[in-house]
């Protein structure tokens, strides 16, 4: 449960290191408002010298008096305005690179768990609306709160004795503020989460895209759909009701504060007033009525601002991956083939759900070797590799070079390893970028000689742009087997000394796959290689081979000794040699 204290202190945060410009732009408001009080106040000097004294000297001071109000009116209004908006743009910018640093920090399963929409529609709009609504209520809080104060002293001038009157109104419309701002903040936080349920299927649909329309889910996906823009709008209603509720409160209360000081104002022998001070005073109450419905407008702002800090602080408090302050030098060795070990490893996701996914896995793959993982689906295969670059957290131990993992910082294990999965992700950017993925200067002759390697090169070099062509959102204008080598191609260029195929070749045709598995090869005297195959006949030459079933290993050993035990792999092999034509 997150405190409203610190939630406050949070949003307050968003917009503090900006405070000079802040100070700057909130002075401008303050000086805008009192430039209003100001001219109300000329009213009465205006009736009273000028259109019944008939001053002239007064009359002849009028134009010069009002070109230089409307000069820093005009002055103040820009600077207020151009100020804040820089406030809140900068700090909406800064506060958008804080939370993608978290959000690259963040465990796997924190992405696993979580809608990609929420993290989208928190980080590019909820801090925008965070810091516009913090700059834009604290500008109108000083700009009309000066404002107010300057038309009460310009009433107290005129009648001290219905200013009093008025005032009696205040406590009432404090009590509606508070009350309309706990039902507004309540609705509020119910459109924010409506707006992610709504943003999240729309997501889906149109990753799903090819899934809708090969099922002929139109309808049934326009139905869900509209069912939740409906559920969106009945609060965005709901909201809308209670803050005009508000404010239609605030201004009858404001009208009969009127009434009464107008009819005790022309009723003979209450008051003395002159036409100068009764229209000054009347028009100052009709003028009160636009900084105090701003006010209300402060209240929703301040409650959004809340809603969106708290969705935020959702954000600040998910863990973050562990990483260890030691230099990387520390750890620096010469580019070899890495030593690989696990020891009395398990694995379970945890959150409540308790399964062992992996259970007490120990072997050994030595440098330069070649260690193929095989066994049937959902065994535990792919959440084993992915253990090796701290993916997930784990019990056991894990040794790179003889270093415990956990003790190694993340950029370096990282660095040391390549992992290519069966799931290909690729970059809205260019061919060459995707290859020489992370690196800022791409090496070209590196970037060419990798996709060579994962002979990727013929296609690349066909396209009209070559290594330069864009490939659009996850590479939509490649097919999924030129999708998979320009993954290969992308470990090839990181030349790690830990090479991790998760069925990295499953997207290709066998003659392809011949090819990738004759470049693995060469590329093995360079890395060691811990692979997992969905055809039994890529992995027969492999140093080891590891058989994963339900979370545990089973057997271990090279291909001849596993079909000599007559277990699990020679039984899985014996099925796959009709597909396979394996010998």
């Amino acid at each position: 449960m997150i405190k409203k204290n610190s939630v406050t202190a949070y949003a307050l945060t968003v917009i503090t290191p900006y405070k000079f410009l802040l100070i700057i732009g909130l002075v401008a408001s303050c000086c805008y408002g009192l430039i209003d009080a100001l001219l109300i106040w000329f009213i009465k000097p205006l009736l009273d010298d000028g259109f019944i004294a008939k001053n002239i000297q007064f009359i002849y001071k009028i134009p010069v008096f009002l070109f230089c109000i409307f000069t820093c009116r005009a002055l103040t209004a820009y600077v207020a305005q151009y100020t804040l908006a820089k406030v809140s743009y900068q700090a909406a910018a800064q506060l958008k690179e804080h939370l993608f640093k978290k959000l690259l920090s963040y465990p796997a399963t924190i992405y696993e768990n979580k809608p990609a929409a929420e993290f989208m529609t928190k980080i590019s709009f909820k801090t925008t609306a965070l810091a516009t609504s913090m700059s834009e209520a604290l500008s109108m809080i000083m700009r009309e709160c000066v404002t107010i104060i300057g038309l009460l002293i310009v009433m107290f001038m005129a009648s001290p004795l219905l200013t009093c009157l008025y005032l009696m109104s205040v406590p009432l419309s404090i009590a509606v503020f508070t009350f309309i701002g706990k039902k507004a903040r309540t609705f509020h936080e119910q459109v924010h989460r409506s707006l992610e349920e709504k943003n999240n299927h729309l997501q889906e649909v149109i990753q799903g895209h090819l899934v809708v329309k090969s099922f002929g889910s139109h309808f049934f996906e326009m139905k869900k759909f509209k069912a939740l823009v409906m559920n969106h709008l009945f609060y965005e209603l709901k909201e809308a009701r209670v803050l005009a509720q508000g404010s239609a409160f605030i201004q009858f209360i404001g009208g009969l504060v009127i009434m009464s000081i107008i009819y005790l104002s022309t009723t003979t022998g209450r008051t003395t007033l002159s036409g100068g001070d009764f229209t000054c005073l009347v028009t100052a109450i009709l003028a009160l009525l636009r900084p105090v419905k701003q006010l209300s407008k402060v209240n929703e702002l301040w409650q959004k601002a809340i809603t969106n800090a708290k969705s935020l602080l959702e954000l600040e408090d998910y863990p973050q991956e562990m990483h260890k302050h030691q230099e990387e030098k520390n750890f620096y060795k010469p580019h070899q083939p890495a030593a690989l070990s696990f020891v009395d490893v398990s694995f379970h996701y945890g959150q409540g759900d308790h399964r062992e996914i992996l259970s007490h896995i120990s072997f050994e793959l030595e440098p330069g070797q070649t260690v193929a993982i095989v066994g049937p689906s959902g065994g535990g295969k792919s959440t084993l590799v992915s253990l090796v670059p701290r993916l997930y957290d784990y019990q056991g131990s894990i040794f790179l070079d003889g270093q415990d993992i956990q003790q190694l910082p993340l950029a370096y294990l990282r660095k040391k390893t390549a992992l290519v999965s069966q799931h290909i992700i690729l970059f809205n950017d260019t061919i060459a970028a995707n290859i020489a993925y992370g690196h800022d200067n791409i090496d070209w002759i590196a970037v060419k000689k990798a996709a060579q390697l994962a002979f990727s090169s013929d296609f690349i070099e066909q396209l009209p742009q070559g290594y330069l062509t864009l490939l659009g959102p996850k590479g939509y204008r490649l097919s999924g087997g030129q999708r998979q080598r320009i993954a290969l191609a992308r470990a090839f260029y990181k030349q790690a000394p830990l090479l991790i195929l998760d069925e990295a070749t499953s997207a290709l045709d066998s003659e392809s796959e011949d090819q990738i598995q004759r470049a693995l090869s060469s590329l093995m005297a360079q890395s060691s290689t811990l692979v997992i195959a969905h055809r039994l006949s890529t992995i027969m030459n492999a140093h080891k081979i590891l058989v994963i079933d339900k979370g545990r290993l089973i057997e271990q050993g090279t291909h001849n000794e596993l079909i000599r035990q007559q277990g699990f792999y020679a039984q899985l092999y014996q099925q796959t040699l009709p597909e396979e034509n394996l010998p």
